[in-house]
């Protein structure tokens, strides 16, 4: 039982899921942001086709053609040309949002989400950190930010997102697919570096 939610929750909360779930979250949120998007479906299509679909057919591809291991990329190794092609889906979704007529934070968190592929890229050279734990990480950094920088409340939102981190820690955990350091400093970075990105950027 413990097994089956473990796998649940990080399909869930896979890392290319995020800016979805950010997206959405914003979509939800009862403030000024919210309102202010004059098409929802087509700025969710876009961030969800740049940062998760596309991301996921080409490590599906890889792993077909033997150039990775499998589609869970468990060995750190296998990590480097997925992570790599990531970044530029990441960095094309950053830069195509720009050009929409919408509040800023979604393009700013979609660029704090290309840094921190690039960090797990970087990272991924000569350790295998919890990709999960960054991207969840910088959910919270992305809320924490909009929270601190535009006076708006989402604490219940990022009181909810501590809780989803936590059993997704439990969740990487249990499943053996990381150890513990490697997940406390993959929230860390995570976190820290959307955070830096909210209260730096011009908004």
């Amino acid at each position: 039982m413990e097994n089956k939610f473990a796998k649940t929750i990080s399909i869930l909360f896979h890392p290319v899921l995020i800016p979805s779930w950010f997206t959405l979250i914003l979509f939800g949120s009862n403030t000024y942001i919210s309102l202010l998007i004059p098409m929802k479906f087509v700025l969710f299509t876009m961030i969800f086709i740049t940062t998760a679909l596309f991301p996921l057919l080409f490590v599906a591809m890889m792993a077909r053609r033997k150039i990775i291991g499998d589609i869970y990329l468990k060995k750190r190794e296998d990590r480097i040309y997925p992570f790599a092609i990531t970044v530029l889906f990441y960095f094309l979704s950053y830069y195509l949002i720009r050009k929409l007529p919408v509040y800023d934070v979604f393009s700013m968190f979609l660029l704090g989400s290309t840094f921190i592929v690039v960090f797990s890229l970087l990272i991924s050279f000569f350790w295998k950190i919890s990709t999960h734990l960054m991207g969840i990480g910088g959910l919270l950094g992305g809320l924490s930010g909009i929270d601190i920088r535009l006076n708006l409340d989402f604490t219940a939102m990022i009181i909810l997102g501590l809780i989803v981190s936590g059993l997704l820690g439990f969740a990487r955990l249990k499943l053996n697919a990381h150890k513990p350091l490697q997940v406390y400093v993959g929230f860390l970075i995570g976190f820290f570096v959307m955070l830096a990105i909210f209260l730096v950027a011009t908004i």
